[in-house]
């Protein structure tokens, strides 16, 4: 589910562009609703529930919601000065920070198989989202340092989201942790996004209502079955954050194909061969 929720967020995003919906708003739109998602849904509030975390608790869930936020930017950024093949191998590459991370962290054993698995995934992660950069602009050093920034930037949320269910948060559900983290990058997005132009207007489109409000369903189970994988004792968290963000891209690139008519590369199908077999690989370890 985690990897269906995950891919969903591209689809939505393709259709941003089919209905011409600023992104932006409803991109806070879909913080609000992941935000309020967990505790409607799951019913995890309680009155008193904030007056009984930690300060370490709550500074986690500050940071990890800020985080979820400036990423967002990041992305935005990087894509319009480096160009979206940089920026999305930097995004998905990221992935190797978490997965080296849990085999350190919770003392793995890494076998050829789930060595190999994790190796060719990753080689494969490269091949999937290798795309010929149009980028015609003029780059600036500093803005170089873009794709290094979010590489950094999002294997590091991972592994907090990691991190925190682990020694902070076991004794709360993954419901109440998502709902968290959405809820302190709503309020992130709502302080950023109140000093743009009409911004409190762009609200009242219907189109960026519903699909905005899609998106942060969606978000919300990314999140949610995430944090619900790792509590998966039956595997290794490496593994689980190798198969997810393997699966999200192989997922989201024959979407791409098949229905939104993206062309491939050669590279590229030789990725989701990769993919095939990191699969296996990562299936006979577990």
């Amino acid at each position: 589910m985690a990897i269906f929720s995950s891919t969903s967020i591209f689809i939505l995003f393709k259709i941003f562009e089919k209905f011409s919906v600023k992104p932006y708003p409803a991109i806070v739109l879909n913080y609000f609703v992941a935000g309020i998602l967990g505790f409607i849904i799951f019913k995890g509030y309680h009155t008193d529930f904030f007056y009984n975390l930690s300060v370490d608790w709550r500074i986690w869930i500050i940071v990890i919601g800020l985080l979820f936020f400036l990423n967002f930017l990041l992305i935005q950024y990087s894509t319009a000065f480096i160009g979206m093949a940089t920026t999305s191998v930097a995004c998905k590459i990221s992935v190797v920070i978490p997965i080296v991370f849990s085999i350190f962290y919770d003392n793995e054993q890494v076998g050829f198989a789930k060595f190999g698995g994790i190796l060719m995934a990753l080689v494969a992660i490269l091949l999937l989202t290798y795309k010929k950069n149009e980028q015609k602009n003029v780059i600036r050093w500093w803005q170089l340092l873009l794709p290094v920034i979010l590489f950094v930037g999002l294997g590091s949320t991972d592994t907090m989201v990691k991190f925190v269910q682990q020694e902070h948060a076991k004794q709360y559900s993954a419901s109440q942790l998502t709902s968290f983290f959405f809820g302190f990058s709503f309020l992130s997005a709502f302080l950023w996004g109140i000093f743009k132009n009409n911004f409190f207007k762009s609200f009242v489109h219907v189109k960026t209502f519903v699909l905005g409000s899609s998106l942060g369903v969606v978000n919300f189970g990314s999140i949610y079955f995430l944090i619900l994988s790792l509590q998966n004792v039956s595997l290794d968290d490496s593994l689980i954050f190798g198969i997810i963000n393997l699966g999200i891209i192989l997922l989201s690139v024959l979407i791409g194909h098949f229905i939104f008519n993206e062309k491939l590369l050669n590279l590229n199908w030789l990725g989701i061969l990769l993919a095939l077999l990191s699969f296996i690989l990562l299936s006979i370890h577990g």
